[in-house]
This record gives C-alpha cells, sequence and structure tokens, in this order.
C-alpha cells in the first residue's frame, strides 16, 4: 500500500501504479539499493525510529523525510514486511540548513578578526570567545574559557570592576570605544578600543553582552598621543 502522500514521492499519481512494485522501480539503483539493505535490517526485527533521510526530485532539489520503519508480523508472529511513515520535513531543514550557514560565514569572520570578541550570559560567563580575545586572556582554546567569569582571568579588584561595568551594559547602557589596557604575556601594556552591546533574546530581553576589543596602534615613536592618554581607562595594572 502507498498513501497519497507516498504517491508524491513516488511521482506515482495512483496507488495502482505504486502497488507490486520495488524500490528499484521507482528510485535510481544506488538509492534502491540502499534502501534495500535498510529494509532487510528492519526485516531481521531492527526497526528504524525517526532518522533524518533525504531523496532528490526530478528537479534536483532535495526533500527530507523523517523516517520510521516497523517490522509487520503474521498472526504467529513472523516478520513479513515492513511498515514505514515518512513525515516531511523540508522546510525545516532547508532553515536549519541555511542557519548553519550563516552562522559558519559569521564564525569564520569572527575568528578571523583581529579585534577581540566575546559574548557573555548575564551571570558573566563567556559563551563565546574568538582568538583573539583568548590571547588577551592568556588561554589556547576556546573550550578553556567557555562558562568561566573574569574573576577566573583576573585579580579580584579588577573582575568586581568589569563585573559592575557589564552590569551597566545588561541593564541597557552600551559602551562605545572606550580606550583601556590589558597586559600581553611579557607583561607589556597592549591598549584597546573597547565597545560592549547588550545582547539579547528573541523576545527583545536582555540576556547576556556581547564586546568587542580592538587593538590600539602607538603613533610614530611607539608612544599614544596625549589625548590619546587623557581618554584611558586603566584596567590592567601591573601594580
Amino acid at each position: 500500500m502507498a498513501n497519497p502522500a507516498d504517491l508524491k514521492n513516488l511521482k506515482c499519481k495512483t496507488e495502482a501504479e505504486a502497488i507490486g512494485k520495488s524500490d528499484f522501480d521507482l528510485f535510481p539503483k544506488d538509492v534502491a539499493e540502499k534502501f534495500w539493505a535498510d529494509d532487510q535490517r528492519v526485516l531481521q526485527g531492527r526497526p528504524v525510529l525517526k532518522r533524518e533521510e533525504f531523496f532528490v526530485d526530478e528537479k534536483g532539489m532535495k526533500h527530507w523525510l523523517l523516517t520510521s520503519k516497523l517490522p509487520i508480523c503474521d498472526q504467529n508472529g513472523k516478520i513479513t514486511g515492513l511498515v514505514g511513515i515518512g513525515r516531511d520535513i523540508t522546510t525545516s531543514k532547508l532553515a536549519e540548513e541555511a542557519l548553519a550557514h550563516e552562522r559558519s560565514l559569521l564564525r569564520t569572520l569572527i575568528d578571523n578578526l583581529p579585534d577581540a570578541v566575546y559574548a557573555k550570559d548575564a551571570a558573566g560567563r563567556k559563551l563565546l570567545v574568538n582568538p583573539a580575545d583568548l590571547k588577551n586572556l592568556h588561554y589556547q582554546t576556546e573550550a578553556e574559557v567557555i562558562n568561566k567569569t573574569d574573576f577566573d582571568f583576573f585579580p579580584k579588584e579588577m573582575a568586581e570592576k568589569f563585573w559592575a561595568d557589564d552590569q551597566k551594559v545588561i541593564q541597557g547602557q552600551p559602551i562605545i570605544d572606550r580606550e583601556e589596557y590589558v597586559l600581553d604575556d611579557a607583561g607589556q601594556k597592549r591598549w584597546l578600543l573597547t565597545s560592549k552591546l547588550p545582547l539579547r533574546d528573541q523576545d527583545g530581553k536582555i540576556v547576556g553582552l556581547v564586546g568587542i576589543g580592538r587593538t590600539l596602534r602607538p603613533k610614530a615613536g611607539g608612544r599614544l598621543t596625549a589625548e590619546q592618554r587623557g581618554k584611558i581607562a586603566p584596567v590592567h595594572d601591573p601594580a
């Protein structure tokens, strides 16, 4: 048997066109062979439950199905066939693929920026860091940093300042282009132009923040200008 939804996938107009035929009559050989091997496992008593799979239509477009297959048994319990259900999830799957592609593009951009980029939740825990931010924190991998707070990275008095600073952002007060510094591995000051913006969920509720720290280049002679020095708020003092 085949219902109208299955007939559409098979490109048959009536059930009579499908009855008595196998997948080798209805699909390309390589696809049919995969289905055959799959069905044999079900006929041996190994059901398939909610597996994502796809087929390609005559226009070359992917159609995704959430597939389940169960053995059919006769009155003596002997397996005599199978029953299958395929739910069309093409729309949601294509949306998922598009979102994954956008995330990949965004992550590629973030990870290759010279600026330090990071995100924190409302409790101050790191959700995301890029290589430039890892360098500022003196860590090698993002996994070492995720879910940690500034209290894990900096002296207590400095972390408390960052915490108070972040809370203002989480309350809706963004920071734009503020100059401050951190120390590099050699103990030298690295000046940053810092911006922090509230991070909102789909309902507009602030759930954290996103920060960007751009390294400032010294003027000729390796020094910042007097105007720059006057604006800077030290955030990592060697003393």
